[in-house]
């Protein structure tokens, strides 16, 4: 009974109000006061004050807890400078988790029939197919181009968004833009990759946070683009396919290139480079794509990356501004921007650009608190993940680039002369070299000029020793793209008493249904040799007599 008369008389006490109504100002300040205590007011457009805590006391732990009270009103507060410290209030973003799922769903459909239209221009070029709408190579097109594609971009952003929830943050996934032209320096069929919402529209709580999740997407990137190129590799056919425009080769970024010369070799990976399987083309994509966004340009991950790594003060100051574009001037240099590479002039052009409008904005990214120091270890994994990066993912000079060379005719190798030593056996390669990415065949027709051939033994050896119906002739020679074929000619040079002249030597070769003839001379190592004979006779029509002469 007690107990009962105890309640109602607190029931029934008054509830203590202030006078007047507290302005948003006053109960964000006293919301403030319960994590810190309050100095002065320190102006601003937006509620500032300046505040302090107990030594013991820990105001990262402080300021974690008061975003979490003012969460729930739609507010977020920013530590700035440090003791005494700087409060600074703002509204929470709104509204930038504004695109449903129905229109982000829309917008991968989208560049999935736009990388798909890519794949299937680029594999008709390698031939073999009656036209764009054949189902074969629309099959192909899709299973072998686009879809690993697509899931490539799909896991990372899956893995961006999962990660993040982990530590606590919510962002958006990787949108594609598409881009439906077949550009020679970009022939993939997506444009960019941004997440949404902009992951500078979202306040981040410290820098390990802002620095990890930013660099994730773009790693996934880099690793499976690695992996499909080096697989595509592997599946590559040797065979050069019957091109029916000007083919697109592929330059390997600069630890996919050196990993392929140990594999492969250098022979074969330049060969095949110029007909790569399309799983190949989707791994440059992802792989190229990647390292652009490890770039430490503002607003690119590997910007946020460098912020989180240095803090914004030390980012956005002017001697790092400097740095910045001392280093874009050193890439234009080097790999010659004013030249024609399109690729790099575009990077340089962006970086410039980005540099320019917002190298010093301190406003992106928002860090909450960028006073809290990155741990040492940190600092170190981020800046390695992001050096190794940014070296290993290394694009060439030109990393696509059109083979004009594809239908170039065959290049004769050999000499005008040659020297050759007395009394001994001489072997002269004549070489024959395929610089088109073409399957070609030749013919080779030899035949001395000299009456004196006998005295020489010489011999023809063909490739493969395919014609032996005559001695001097080597017919219907196939040779594959980048190769050589040599043609053997041999013999034995006798002495100056058994040796009757310089031995010239007509060649016929014929490619592509045209003979085109050249003539090399085999001259003896000699301070004087005989270059040709003839009978004449000592002018008396009464004793006539015959000469032998002789031109030296």
């Amino acid at each position: 009974m007690n107990s009962e008369k105890d309640v109602s008389k607190v029931v029934e006490e008054p509830l203590l109000i202030h006078k007047n109504r507290w302005t948003q100002r006053e109960l964000l300040k006293n919301i403030l006061a319960r994590y810190f205590d309050i100095i002065d007011d320190a102006g601003g457009i937006w509620p500032s004050w300046l505040v302090k805590l107990e030594d013991s006391e820990d105001p990262h732990l402080a300021l974690e807890n008061l975003n979490k009270h003012l969460d729930k009103l739609d507010w977020m507060a920013q530590l700035t400078i440090d003791k005494p410290f700087c409060i600074r209030i703002y509204p929470k973003p709104s509204g930038i988790f504004n695109l449903s799922n129905k229109h982000r769903r829309m917008m991968w459909i989208i560049s999935t029939l736009s990388v798909w239209a890519m794949g299937t221009y680029w594999i008709y070029n390698l031939g073999g197919y009656e036209d764009y709408l054949d189902s074969n190579l629309l099959f192909h097109s899709l299973t072998l181009y686009t879809l690993p594609l697509i899931a490539g971009l799909w896991l990372a952003s899956k893995i961006q968004t999962i990660l993040s929830k982990e530590m606590g943050m919510r962002v958006g996934g990787i949108l594609p833009i598409l881009i439906p032209l077949p550009l020679p320096s970009w022939p993939f069929g997506i444009a960019a990759i941004p997440s949404h919402p902009r992951m500078e529209a979202i306040p981040w709580p410290d820098r390990k946070k802002l620095g990890f999740i930013s660099i994730i997407a773009p790693l996934i990137l880099i690793l499976i683009g690695f992996l499909y190129l080096i697989i595509g590799l592997f599946l590559t056919q040797i065979e050069a396919p019957e091109f029916t425009s000007t083919p697109t080769k592929i330059n390997l970024p600069f630890f996919t290139e050196i990993l392929s010369l140990f594999i492969i070799g250098e022979s074969k990976t330049n060969l095949l480079t110029n007909w790569i399987h399309p799983l190949g083309l989707a791994g440059m994509f992802l792989l190229t794509t990647g390292w652009i966004c490890m770039l430490p340009f503002p607003t690119l991950p590997g910007g946020r990356a460098l912020v989180a790594i240095m803090g914004t003060k030390s980012a956005k100051s002017s001697s790092t501004q400097i740095w910045l574009f001392f280093v874009l001037f050193l890439v234009g240099m080097f790999y010659s921007i004013f030249e024609g590479s399109s690729f790099w002039t575009f990077v340089v052009i962006a970086g410039i650009m980005l540099v320019f409008f917002h190298g010093s904005d301190e406003r992106i990214p928002m860090l909450l608190d960028d006073i809290k120091p990155l741990k040492e270890d940190t600092k170190s994994k981020l800046s390695i993940v992001l050096i190794l990066s940014l070296l290993m993912a290394l694009p060439a000079e030109y990393p696509l680039e059109q083979v004009e060379s594809w239908d170039s005719k065959l290049v004769s190798e050999w000499d005008e002369n040659y020297d050759l030593n007395l009394e001994s056996e001489f072997e002269i390669g004549l070489s024959v070299y395929n610089p088109s990415l073409r399957n070609l065949e030749w013919s080779m027709d030899l035949w001395p000029e000299s009456k004196h051939i006998a005295d020489w033994n010489l011999t023809l050896k063909c490739p493969f020793e395919i014609n032996k119906d005559t001695e001097f002739k080597c017919d219907s020679i196939p040779i594959s793209p980048y190769s050589r074929k040599t043609v053997y000619l041999s013999g034995f040079l006798p002495d100056l008493e058994n040796l009757s002249s310089t031995v010239e030597i007509n060649i016929g070769f014929e490619q592509m249904g045209v003979i085109e003839f050249s003539k090399i001379n085999l001259k003896p190592k000699a301070s004087i040799i005989p270059t040709n004979s003839h009978w004449s006779w000592n002018g008396e029509y009464s004793s006539p007599v015959p000469q032998l002469c002789v031109n030296l």
